[in-house]
């Protein structure tokens, strides 16, 4: 069976990043009962980062980070997050640089708008 590349798992693995992510802060939210959301005070920046690791066979190892500006706004009893990107960080192999370039490069669109409920969980 042929293995997938670099660029398949790397796509693949920032199409559902985002997701895991907001999911992982809807879960700590959940796990603290009784604890209404909290809209962050005005002027506190907020940045949302996502990083991955991809280890490879040889032991060396692909790392990108990704770190977007949010901002929360209160909307219709619940709220909505936009985000802009403002950092790029890729990490790879000389081998790859090429494609850790092309990922350098690369825009992240679609992630944002997210909806919160007044609970502050995703519901979209």
């Amino acid at each position: 069976m042929k293995r997938p590349t670099l660029a398949v798992l790397l796509a693949s693995a920032t199409a559902i990043l985002p997701a895991l992510v907001l999911g992982s802060i809807a879960s700590a939210a959940e796990a603290l009962p009784g604890e209404a959301f909290q809209l962050p005070a005005a002027g506190d920046q907020l940045v949302l980062t996502r990083e991955l690791h991809k280890p490879r066979h040889d032991g060396s190892e692909v790392f990108t980070k990704r770190a977007c500006a949010i901002h929360i706004t209160p909307i219709d009893g619940g709220y909505r997050v936009d985000g802009t990107l403002i950092a790029v960080e890729v990490v790879a192999p000389a081998a790859l640089e090429p494609i850790a370039e092309l990922e350098r490069k690369r825009l992240d669109t679609g992630y944002f708008p997210v909806w919160l409920d007044a609970a502050g969980m995703i519901v979209r």
